[in-house]
């Protein structure tokens, strides 16, 4: 999880460069160069790390957003980086992960909070510019206001399927058990900032880039990660993203809030693909290839509880196969 040190690292650096670029020529200043240095300073939208207080929150699409007071009349929004509500089951569920999430950003950083925001960046094909969405952390004075991280897990039904193909005595059975959420929540290390909190609670998921964590996906997670984003690859979102991804890996893997949800969904996934995987080995035959003398014919089915049967009521001599029930019509290979 996010090491305390994390925003005050990253903000280090920059104003690190700040000053050594502004000292590296003090032999060859004049008195009067100094005296402009010296009273000069750096315009808000410049600075990397701004500090104020909570105004206002706010989810206008997917992405939690924070009105914030930065002193002097002035009003900026920033947006939590790298990080969106989560959109897994129907869409009362998604409205639902929403309204949970910003409920639960309302009390984590209540109205009058005090806040230090670490500003990500945005590249383009020829600068690196600083972003509105940011890091966010809570002022060390604030903690003590702010209620204990407390996760109660979503409980989607648990499912049970087995992929036995039934009837004619079919070959080979498979067995897929949908395991149910776990009741122990993630806990982010002090100095967390409220964008990793939301990940290890299973209150949001992890964007731009998007990673697939599912057994099924196509790239392995590191391909996701730098494939065609150039985002997490500098500043303060190289250092931040791993600590998120590691925070919305441990939600996923423990089915914490909503990830429930989104494993759930996984899960069909996943027993659909073995259902139909199961399906192709059978009609292949005993030599694994379709096309061949030994390929089986017989009109199989999927019943409502997506078990593998024969049809008999249709002769099997070359028509449409692996139509009805959980299968949905869905047809498989060469059969088509």
């Amino acid at each position: 999880m996010a090491r305390k040190s994390n925003w005050k690292w990253g903000a280090g650096v920059v104003v690190a460069l700040v000053l050594f670029g502004s000292c590296s020529d003090d032999d060859n200043d004049t008195d009067s160069t100094k005296s402009i240095n010296a009273t000069t300073t750096v315009r808000l939208q410049d600075q990397p790390v701004w500090t104020g207080t909570v105004v206002a929150h706010d989810m206008p699409s997917r992405t939690p957003l924070i009105r914030v007071n930065l002193g002097n009349g002035r009003e900026e929004k920033v947006l939590l980086a790298h990080v969106e509500a989560v959109a897994c089951g129907d869409l009362s569920q998604s409205e639902a992960a929403k309204a949970d999430a910003i409920a639960r950003l309302n009390r984590l950083a209540p109205v009058g909070s005090a806040i230090t925001i670490v500003r990500g960046t945005k590249q383009s094909a020829t600068s690196t510019e600083l972003d509105s969405y940011a890091f966010v952390h809570l002022d060390a004075a604030s903690t003590a206001t702010v209620a204990p991280t407390t996760t109660t897990p979503i409980t989607p039904t648990p499912t049970a399927t087995t992929t036995a193909p039934k009837s004619k005595s079919a070959p080979g059975t498979s067995t897929t058990t949908t395991p149910a959420p776990t009741t122990t929540g993630a806990t982010p290390s002090e100095g967390a900032s409220l964008n990793e909190v939301l990940l290890a609670e299973g209150l949001a998921t992890i964007t731009d880039p998007d990673i697939n964590l599912s057994v099924l996906a196509e790239k392995t997670v590191s391909e996701q990660q730098y494939g065609a984003y150039n985002s997490v690859r500098s500043g303060p979102n190289a250092t931040y993203f791993p600590t998120l991804l590691s925070a919305y890996q441990a939600a996923w893997d423990g089915r914490i809030g909503y990830q429930a949800v989104c494993r759930q969904e996984d899960d069909k996934r996943i027993i659909d693909k073995n259902r139909w995987d199961e399906l192709d080995r059978i009609r292949r035959g005993p030599d694994g290839e379709f096309g061949t003398s030994d390929d089986d014919r017989s009109n199989w089915k999927f019943d409502e509880n997506g078990n593998l049967y024969v049809d008999t009521s249709v002769s099997s001599g070359g028509g449409s196969i692996g139509g009805g029930g959980g299968g949905g019509g869905r047809c498989r290979g060469r059969w088509c």
